[in-house]
Formats: C-alpha cells, sequence, structure tokens
C-alpha cells in the first residue's frame, strides 16, 4: 500500500483535483448556480481570481501533511508541483489579465 501511495503521479494528479473541488464546494457554498456565465461574472476581478485560488490550494497543505507523516515523499513532491502550478496560474492572471 506504501509502494501505491509513494508515486509522484499520484500526488499530482491529487494536488490538482483537491483545490477544484473544494473551489466548487466553497462556490456551493455561496449559494451561486453552477452556470459558468454567473461564475466567471462572480470572479470578474483579478483579484478575486487570485484570492480564490490561494484559498482553494489550503487543502492540498493538508495533504503534504498527510502524506508527510506516511513517509510518501514521492507524493509530497508531487502535490508541490500541483501547488506551483496553481500559483503560477495566480500570478499570471494577477499579473497579466
Amino acid at each position: 500500500m506504501k509502494k501505491f501511495l509513494d508515486n509522484p503521479y499520484l500526488g499530482l494528479f491529487i494536488g490538482l483535483l483537491i483545490p477544484f473541488v473544494f473551489g466548487l464546494l466553497f462556490l456551493d457554498s455561496l449559494h451561486i448556480p453552477f452556470n459558468i456565465v454567473e461564475i466567471l461574472s462572480f470572479l470578474h476581478t483579478p483579484s478575486l481570481i487570485v484570492k480564490f485560488i490561494c484559498v482553494s490550494l489550503f487543502p492540498d497543505m493538508g495533504l503534504v501533511y498527510i502524506f508527510y507523516s506516511l513517509d510518501a515523499w514521492r507524493s509530497c513532491r508531487g502535490i508541490f508541483s500541483a501547488i506551483g502550478i496553481y500559483t503560477m496560474a495566480a500570478i499570471i492572471v494577477f499579473f497579466i489579465i
């Protein structure tokens, strides 16, 4: 089981999926219907998009702690790669858009 969990691709997949799901749950808690036009109108300013991305990364930090305590170092690297991808997206949105 430990060998299965110690996989960088698994960490990357989970690290990319969990913030997306957490972001959808966050939008659901605000009672915004899941219409793409209305979601984009809610996130109309770059600062809101950056804050939304940063808030969505909190579950990844918890996952890093869990995999760290299980000694799954390669999975931690995959999650850190996903955090880096989301961080680069937030920086690009903040400075370019």
